[in-house]
């Protein structure tokens, strides 16, 4: 079975307990650049990442993109990550605001960050028109992370 972000096209997704966004909300994502494009907004399927067990909810969960709710979190997050994914790009925080009933959204905790959500957008929504702002400050900095 093929997996894809869009949530039409995933008869799998969303996961149990995802919402459809009720009201617009203000996420956080990381990117890769100060003009962000549509590479910045592929799924880990869609960037060729192999999942670890091959449920369906796990290929659900890889099917969709990794948002956070607050600013903190992410910062935590690009923090953390492994001096393997940081030494290949740089990374800058995208404010975007989501617009109400274009996207599912869960509730995914992982070991960076509590407000870590998991959004499967519909095949209309396009995130790249819903970005507010891109930090200009690039969080792949030696100091930053703690080396």
């Amino acid at each position: 079975m093929k997996f894809n972000k869009y949530v039409e096209e995933n008869p799998l997704c969303p996961l149990d307990g995802a919402e459809r966004l009720s009201e617009d909300k203000i996420m956080y994502r990381y990117v890769h650049s100060l003009s962000p494009t549509a590479e910045d907004f592929l799924s880990g399927v869609e960037l060729g990442r192999q999942p670890v067990t091959s449920t369906s909810d796990e290929l659900c969960q890889l099917s969709g993109l990794s948002f956070f709710e607050r600013r903190r979190s992410i910062k935590k997050a690009c923090k953390g990550m492994s001096k393997r994914m940081r030494k290949s790009f740089e990374i800058y925080i995208c404010k975007v605001k989501i617009s109400a009933e274009s996207v599912f959204l869960k509730r995914t905790p992982n070991s960076n960050s509590n407000s870590h959500y998991t959004v499967w957008p519909s095949n209309s929504t396009d995130l790249l028109s819903q970005i507010v702002e891109v930090e200009d400050k690039n969080y792949n900095v030696n100091e930053e992370v703690g080396e």
